[in-house]
């Protein structure tokens, strides 16, 4: 288990005072991450006719949990020349279990393209390292960028020491502790949308007898929720369930295998958790994440701009924060194409497109949550909304919010006052 983790150094020390030898990067593009966004941006960059590095730091272990995809961000995958699609597990709706151990099922719609697309974390990886490596792409391995200078140069930790780089252009997309994220925020005199409370992870793992033996469904995702948490499932093409513990940090020693355990083992009902074998050992052999969810108040500024996770960074509710990287992606790629490789117009452009996008999207993710956590999924008065909205879907196509922001909509700023009118409509049903 890493119990070293914390928010202060989750992504290394930014006390160093070392500045290092100048290194001048030639390559059009130098992207910071090599995640799944750092390094679809990458490839998309690169067969743009653009030179690109990735710089990777690379020491921290992921805990490999499931991305869930919508059909558009496949799309945009096959594009790029990774294919994916068969070794998904397609997931149509939500299985919400209370604590009586009742569960109740939502779907997300009649249309095939309603469903989510269920993949493990290192096997996208993968298959992008893969894709990577046959266009040439360099990713440079245990290059961890600490700071952005306010001259447009990056303070970095590298295998050999530390290095101050200096490049044309910097995309950032070093994840929900990003380094560059908080260092824009600075130096563009702006804030950042940030929750006060941190939060744990921890993955664990339901065998697929296990879960076809108890009735949980790998076509499906499974909230449990709770006042000490949440636990996720996501199915995988196996059959089997990959498990997502999410719990307050807050009085949780990181220094203390017992305390994390104990958080952990405890919190909403162990519905879920009472299918996974070694649960004890499974925790701890997981690498423990520890994280703020923020949004950024910029998404650039001078030289760089953020992607992903680093420009904003939602709870998990959703299901959205890969397809929302995956967005930032097919964006600034259209942009940077429209708009003649100008870079001035291209970050004004995107800019503009990718807050209104994170505004919208945190706002359905926090209703969401909202509802998981007040039990208004799963309650007799959702059950009956939920049968109505199938109802008015078979017989006069309506869409419900959800299926409008997540499945239908582009998500421009052209459709802003659709999505306005769709909002409106989700908070009145929420409030009565």
């Amino acid at each position: 288990m890493n119990t070293s983790f914390s928010f202060e150094n989750a992504k290394g020390s930014r006390t160093s005072s070392a500045v290092g030898r100048l290194v001048k990067l030639s390559e059009d593009f130098v992207i910071i991450g090599g995640g799944p966004v750092g390094l679809a941006m990458a490839i998309g960059l690169k067969l743009r006719g653009e030179s690109v590095r990735v710089l990777e730091r690379g020491s921290r272990e992921e805990a490999s949990f499931n991305f869930t995809l919508v059909t558009r961000s496949i799309a945009l995958l096959e594009t790029l020349g990774i294919t994916i699609r068969d070794s998904c597990a397609p997931i149509f709706g939500r299985e919400i279990w209370r604590q009586d151990g009742r569960h109740s099922f939502h779907s997300y719609g009649l249309r095939k393209t309603d469903c989510l697309y269920s993949l493990p974390r290192n096997k996208l990886i993968e298959a992008l390292r893969v894709r990577a490596a046959q266009l040439g792409i360099e990713i440079s391995e245990g290059w961890g960028v600490v700071k952005l200078n306010s001259n447009g140069t990056l303070l970095a930790e590298t295998p050999s020491g530390p290095v101050t780089i200096s490049a044309r252009r910097f995309v950032g997309a070093d994840g929900c502790n990003s380094r560059i994220r908080d260092d824009i925020v600075r130096l563009a005199d702006t804030a950042a949308d940030r929750r006060p409370d941190g939060f744990l992870y921890a993955v664990t793992h339901i065998a697929a007898p296990d879960a076809k033996r108890e009735g949980v469904r790998s076509d499906r995702i499974h909230f449990s929720t709770g006042a000490g948490g949440i636990d996720i499932g996501v199915g995988n093409a196996d059959g089997s369930i990959s498990l997502l513990l999410e719990r307050p940090a807050f009085g949780v020693s990181l220094d203390s295998e017992s305390s994390i355990l104990q958080t952990f083992m405890e919190g909403p009902p162990p519905i879920l958790r009472n299918l996974v074998q070694n649960l004890p050992e499974q925790i701890m052999e997981s690498p423990i994440r520890a994280f703020k969810y923020a949004s950024s108040g910029a998404y650039s500024h001078g030289n760089v701009i953020l992607a992903g996770d680093a420009a904003r960074c939602w709870p998990p509710y959703l299901g959205q924060g890969l397809n929302s990287g995956l967005k930032d992606v097919a964006s600034f790629l259209d942009i940077w194409k429209s708009s003649g490789r100008n870079w001035r117009e291209t970050l004004r452009r995107y800019e503009t497109d990718r807050r209104e996008y994170a505004r919208h999207l945190t706002h359905l993710s926090e209703t969401h949550g909202k509802m998981l956590f007040s039990g208004e999924f799963g309650s007799s008065r959702w059950r009956l909304r939920d049968r109505i909205e199938r109802i008015a879907e078979r017989v006069a196509g309506h869409r419900n919010v959800y299926q409008q922001l997540v499945f239908d909509l582009d998500l421009s700023p052209t459709k802003d006052g659709q999505i306005r009118q769709a909002q409106r409509v989700l908070e009145r049903a929420f409030s009565g």
